[in-house]
């Protein structure tokens, strides 16, 4: 039986795309030359004729190519070069794939999309901290080897009484960049996840607490900000959740109607080492 071109590169893309291309091939959106079975060459009409070359390396893995702008920016497979494999699988006689055989072939879908991604930067209050522990592992085509950490520290399990939980919460969560395997940029999502799992955990109970204390945990928190941001490559603004979730703290403070002159000066110093950088 000759071999299925589609069955080799599958591997490399999506079943989204897989799918697409499904569409254009049925559509027959293409205009290939003469099979042979080292080679073969297609246009492909969809926004625009895009050319398709498929083939093999001298090493006989396979090679393609396609001049759609979405090749050319990323170099993954796209629809047009699935829609020509399948013709040139078509052409040869090659029995179809099921679906089925294509969704195992195919990458798994990522456990985080960009629209996750995107909805989680959009209100960081409410998001849900997963979304940015596994950020990192799914927006590119590369990894390190990578500890995985707690999601929060175990202090926040419980509820919120005085501040040596605070202190206990703050040392657990700053050893966590001491672990064996710790990554600057794949762990940077779980830092800051844990730390706004301490924030939302010191939320729970900071309207009982008297004004005075809820100044003192500010300091606290705005100080294990820097030292979260310390820890971590946040070169994709990860920062900016514990630093919504802080000042949303010290609006809960600025709201008081009788804070006293002495403590909204406090508050002002507090707001602006949070968001000093």
């Amino acid at each position: 039986m000759a071999f299925s071109f589609v069955r080799i590169i599958l591997e490399d893309t999506e079943i989204e795309i897989y799918q697409r291309g499904v569409d254009y091939f049925n559509r027959r959106s293409i205009v290939g030359k003469p099979a042979g079975t080292a080679a073969y060459k297609a246009t492909v009409s969809g926004t625009d004729d895009y050319l398709v070359d498929l083939g093999f390396k001298r090493t006989g893995s396979p090679k393609y190519a396609c001049s759609c702008p979405y090749f050319e920016k990323n170099g993954w497979v796209c629809k047009h070069i699935i829609a020509a494999a399948l013709m040139w699988d078509d052409a040869r006689n090659v029995p179809s794939l099921t679906l089925e055989d294509a969704q195992i072939l195919c990458i798994p879908p990522p456990d985080v999309t960009y629209a996750d991604i995107k909805k989680a930067f959009d209100d960081p209050l409410h998001s849900d901290l997963n979304v940015i522990r596994l950020a990192a592992d799914n927006t590119g085509n590369w990894s390190r080897p990578h500890v995985r950490l707690p999601e929060k520290p175990r202090q926040c399990s419980m509820p919120f009484n005085n501040m040596n939980q605070l202190a206990q919460a703050r040392k657990s969560l700053l050893h966590w960049p001491n672990r064996r395997g710790f990554d600057l940029y794949f762990c940077a999502g779980e830092m800051e996840a844990g730390f706004c799992e301490i924030l939302r955990w010191l939320e729970i109970s900071f309207i009982t607490l008297s004004v005075t204390d809820r100044l003192s945990v500010l300091k606290i928190a705005a100080e294990m900000h820097h030292e979260v941001i310390e820890c971590i490559d946040g070169s994709d603004g990860i920062h900016i959740f514990g630093e919504l979730h802080l000042l949303n703290l010290c609006d809960m403070v600025g709201n008081e109607k009788n804070l006293l002159f002495e403590e909204r000066e406090v508050l002002k110093k507090i707001r602006a080492r949070i968001t000093e950088y």
